[in-house]
């Protein structure tokens, strides 16, 4: 009796070790999983501004960040119907970016062909009478005055932006080539056009939607990549946005699935990487350095936790 009761009482024991050696073993937190921070662009982007043309003289229109618009109806068409007056009333839909701020926020990289552009102003323009989506007549240009209150460079032409794939992501590229978007435009050195003046700069474009006025860098170095590394401990790492804002440069590189396109080597810059954590309460995290740029660099990222309104500021500072 004596040995049946010492071994109940060691097999007792064991399984009172071992209830109490799983209670004490540590809970394992789970690291960052990273999604993308597609409430906060919406939120705080440029939004749409309408405007109703309704007689040929209405003007001048001014949007809120300073663009004039004009053209009267006779510049445009239905398309497929060029014989059909558009008449009024018809509509103008303007889209206003002019600050770095702006373009990362509506996520418009000034890249063209995968070559950085110094780029004064993004700006989408569109007509449309009712519901339909108005273009330009065969010969037309629409001319717009971009705000007085920036610096312009001499040197600028009219890039257009359209819809590209890059590392499996829809963006806007550009190209100064228009009729490479449209064969149908016959006469683009005569219809894309900027001109500078003393406290103005004047923009006439040959076809409506995305227009910049920008022109190519010249990259005083060699191209390289930047390899940005997530977290160790995090997940989902490719839906951090990074854009690279260059210094004395006004453009910005978005970067895709972790990596760069080619930036010369020796330029300033400062990375900005904008996420939300999952685990974290769907919490805005933010991380931004200034680095200079060597051959094949490699940089880890630490995104931290970050009110809206203080990322919001962060990013005022870029002009």
């Amino acid at each position: 009796m004596k040995n049946i009761a010492f071994v109940l009482l060691f097999i007792s024991s064991i399984i009172f070790y071992s209830s109490c050696t799983k209670q004490r073993a540590p809970v394992k937190t789970p690291g960052p999983n990273y999604v993308a921070a597609s409430s906060f662009y919406t939120a705080n982007q440029q939004q749409v501004q309408t405007f109703t043309v309704d007689s040929p003289g209405t003007g001048p229109i001014i949007g809120k960040m300073g663009t004039v618009l004009s053209g009267n109806a006779s510049l445009f068409m239905i398309p497929g119907n060029p014989s059909q007056n558009v008449g009024y009333p018809f509509t103008l839909k303007l889209i206003e970016n002019y600050p770095i701020k702006d373009f990362i926020l509506s996520q418009l990289p000034s890249v063209g062909a995968g070559k950085i552009l110094q780029s004064q102003a993004e700006i989408s323009i569109q007509a449309y009478k009712g519901s339909t989506l108005l273009v330009l007549r065969p010969g037309k240009k629409y001319p717009m005055v971009l705000d007085s209150n920036i610096t312009f460079i001499a040197g600028n032409n009219v890039y257009y932006g359209f819809p590209n794939t890059v590392s499996s992501r829809n963006i806007t590229d550009w190209t100064s080539n228009v009729t490479s978007l449209d064969p149908t435009i016959k006469q683009p050195d005569t219809l894309s056009k900027v001109y500078l003046f003393s406290k103005y700069c004047e923009m006439f474009i040959a076809r409506m939607g995305y227009v910049s006025c920008a022109q190519s860098y010249t990259y005083p170095n060699a191209g390289t990549t930047i390899t940005f590394t997530p977290p160790s401990n995090s997940t989902n790492g490719q839906n951090i946005d990074i854009y690279l804002v260059f210094k004395g440069i006004h453009s910005m590189m978005q970067v895709y699935n972790l990596t760069s396109l080619a930036v010369p080597t020796g330029t300033t810059l400062t990375y900005v990487a904008i996420s939300t954590d999952s685990n974290s309460g769907n919490s805005l995290v933010y991380d931004s350095q200034t680095i200079t740029v060597t051959s094949g660099q490699t940089v880890t990222l630490n995104p931290v936790n970050i009110s809206n309104a203080a990322l919001l500021a962060d990013l005022t500072a870029f002009n």
